[in-house]
């Protein structure tokens, strides 16, 4: 018994291929699983015949659409909420961190302020010397 195409691998295809051109010229014949065709029945691992009706399966109807419950936009809700809340919580800790960080500035501003007094008060005395 041959090899049924089914069971052909892509080599054997390159391979083979005056011979693939016979057994698929007119088919007579398809497989129910992988919808091969071929000229005899044995070329295929399950078989139907064409030229036979069969009761092929209805094809599935398209899903009615989908209707979301209302605890969903309850939830939905929620979480933006909750969004809203971590946005605010998160520019207060930004409002927090720039205040600390505008009184370490001024802190520095006024130690700058104060060696600057020093400094002139040391020139001073520097230049009541020095004349």
């Amino acid at each position: 018994m041959p090899k049924s195409l089914c069971k052909w691998r892509r080599d054997d295809v390159v391979r083979q291929l005056s011979e693939l051109t016979q057994i698929v010229a007119e088919p007579k014949f398809m497989c129910q699983r992988c919808a091969r065709a071929a000229k005899t029945e044995q070329y295929l691992c399950h078989p139907l015949a064409l030229s036979t009706s069969v009761a092929l399966p209805v094809p599935l109807a398209l899903p009615a659409p989908i209707v979301l419950p209302a605890s969903f936009e309850a939830k939905k809700v929620k979480v933006e909420k909750q969004k809203e809340k971590m946005k605010s919580k998160h520019s207060k800790d930004v409002a927090k961190d720039l205040e600390k960080w505008q009184k370490k500035q001024q802190k520095a501003e006024k130690k700058l302020e104060k060696s600057l007094v020093k400094y002139e008060k040391i020139q001073k005395k520097i230049s009541e010397y020095v004349h």
